[in-house]
């Protein structure tokens, strides 16, 4: 029995990508310990202060429960939160509409009130809304209802000396009384649960931090204080109305986090106000660095909300239809490429893929393009460019990755570029590289293997990841007829010798992609088309609607492509 489980593995950790077996079989290991540990802990302390999506995926009461033995310690369901960041910055915060702030992958926070006899947690109790104060300008606005109080959140990032930091105004309405507001750092962020080792709290500007890294501050100095782990959640604590006045924690078992009280009076129709600043760059806890953050004020705010009148003029557009918010959306739109791009590079996401692929880099740098932030689109497509190596593959990501549909999305997004913006000259200047790319697609197709993939297809790969182990996935040779044939267009339309050449080879793909998939069908007695030649029916079938769009290497009418669909939606829809 034991050998035929690691063979299992073994098979296994080389259909995903060739890995060591003890690697692979450590990673699976500790990924379950780790969804173990926090499936216990939840069962044996329910009356912790857990984020609310993961209370709706665990109680049967929840609209996206899950089955426990699933483990489902990410946020599957929940995924609505918004984004702000600025123009210029690199790391972006996000705020779920239950107001869990994160700000770094293993920095999130959250306030808690309590009222004298009972403890408010956005996990389990009231109502929330959360919204744009102005479409094109990242600054949100949280609700949360209570009923006898209120608490609103406005929350913007602004930069002081090269630094982003997210400013949050907090604002308690309401039933008069004695209420106390705690600040919590938490060991999740918006996404998924994270490992935090050490937090405390740094007396000189009333600062918590966690991993020695700045987290928070705050305009008022609390009343309380305490540091926790895992053998006692701050909850418990604030429950009563006091924390344990701890200043720091170390926890092995990565559950340490900090927290601030603040007693918050409400007389007659007054307010009680907090202000919140909050890193989004990884800063040390230094004296320097505390002062850094305590100097970030309105002027910083609206000098970035300038950038961000200077982003929306250029954006030039309007649109109306009816009644409709189309208009509102494509410009948030605008605003949320802006704040994910990085100064050339761009990300697709500001968590777990906030990293520089070509596959997203090559919609996002069209994308910006399109809405005439020209120098934006510009700068994604030299980084595109910069990617590639010396036998003219252009490398996936920054780390060893082998996905082959990076050569066609470059010279798609490259000829994207130069179509909307006839910058001819451009085109001059890159095309020895573009020309190495271009080499790299021809040499690499595979003459040899049985008919479904001699006739030219490209290498296994793992293309795009999450369809699966390596094949000879067709997203990747239908990204490659889609950016030889928007490449031929820029070169027939300035007479380049190389389009002939381009065109034929553009030919050649989609012979041998078509070839492929009839030999495939035929083999199987199917009327739709796989993922790869050596797959069946697949969720990853999704991935190959792309062969219409948007690469439109077939027909947008082709029925073959209509049949597909269909079958992915009766299978997996």
């Amino acid at each position: 029995m034991m050998s035929h489980v690691s063979k299992r593995f073994e098979y296994a950790a080389v259909m995903w990508g060739g890995r060591d077996v003890d690697e692979f079989v450590k990673t699976a290991l500790n990924s379950f310990g780790s969804s173990m540990f926090i499936m216990g802990l939840y069962y044996r302390r329910p009356n912790w202060a857990w984020p609310r999506w993961l209370r709706q995926q665990l109680e049967p009461v929840g609209k996206g429960f899950e089955p426990a033995q699933l483990m489902p310690f990410r946020n599957i369901h929940f995924k609505d939160w918004g984004m702000i960041g600025t123009v210029q910055g690199v790391n972006e915060a996000m705020i779920d509409p239950s107001m869990l702030f994160a700000v770094r992958r293993n920095i999130a926070f959250e306030a808690w009130i309590y009222d004298g006899s009972r403890l408010y947690t956005p996990g389990s109790h009231g109502s929330f809304r959360q919204y744009l104060e102005r479409p094109g300008y990242p600054v949100i606005v949280n609700e949360w209802d209570l009923g006898p109080v209120r608490f609103t959140a406005r929350s913007m990032v602004a930069n002081r000396s090269g630094v982003d930091v997210l400013l949050v105004d907090f604002r308690l309405t309401g039933l008069p009384g004695n209420y106390v507001v705690y600040l919590v750092t938490r060991p999740y962020n918006v996404d998924h649960f994270v490992e935090v080792n050490r937090a405390g709290i740094e007396g000189d500007g009333w600062f918590i931090t966690v991993n020695d890294e700045l987290a928070l501050t705050t305009d008022r100095e609390p009343t309380q204080f305490g540091s926790y782990g895992v053998s006692r959640d701050a909850s418990e604590d604030a429950s009563l109305g006091r924390l344990n006045s701890e200043l720091y924690v170390v926890d092995e078992l990565g559950w340490a986090h900090a927290a601030l009280g603040f007693n918050a009076i409400i007389n007659g129709d007054n307010e009680w106000r907090l202000r919140v600043r909050a890193p989004l760059d990884p800063l040390r806890n230094t004296s320097h660095n505390r002062l850094l953050i305590k100097s970030v004020s309105d002027s910083d705010v609206n000098a970035e909300l300038r950038n961000w009148d200077a982003v929306n003029d250029a954006g030039g557009f309007s649109i109306l239809v009816s009644d409709s918010s189309i208009g509102d959306i494509v410009r948030q739109s605008m605003a949320n490429l802006v704040m994910l791009w990085d100064g050339g590079k761009i990300t697709p996401g500001p968590l777990i893929y906030h990293l520089f692929w070509i596959r997203d880099g090559s919609y996002m740098a069209t994308a910006l393009t399109m809405l005439n932030l020209i120098d934006m689109g510009k700068a994604v497509i030299e980084e595109l460019l910069r990617r590639v190596d010396l036998s003219g593959y252009f490398k996936a990501v920054d780390f060893d990755v082998r996905e082959y549909d990076a050569n066609g999305q470059v010279l798609w997004a490259v000829s994207k570029y130069v179509q909307l913006t006839r910058d001819h000259d451009a085109l001059r200047k890159w095309y020895p590289v573009i020309r190495r790319g271009i080499e790299w697609l021809e040499t690499n197709r595979e003459v040899a293997g049985d008919e479904s993939i001699r006739g030219g297809l490209l290498p296994p790969s793992w293309s795009a990841e999450d369809t699966g182990p390596m094949d000879h996935h067709y997203w990747d040779d239908v990204w490659a007829i889609a950016g030889l044939r928007e490449l031929g267009k820029v070169l027939k339309e300035v007479n380049h010798e190389d389009y002939g050449w381009v065109e034929g080879l553009r030919r050649e793909f989609t012979d041998a992609l078509i070839n492929s998939i009839n030999t495939v069908r035929s083999r199987l007695g199917i009327d739709y088309i796989v993922p790869a030649p050596e797959r069946f029916a697949d969720s990853a079938m999704t991935r190959v609607i792309a062969v219409v769009w948007p690469t439109m290497a077939l027909p947008l009418d082709n029925p073959l492509v209509r049949r597909t669909l269909e079958v992915a939606e009766e299978l997996y829809g």
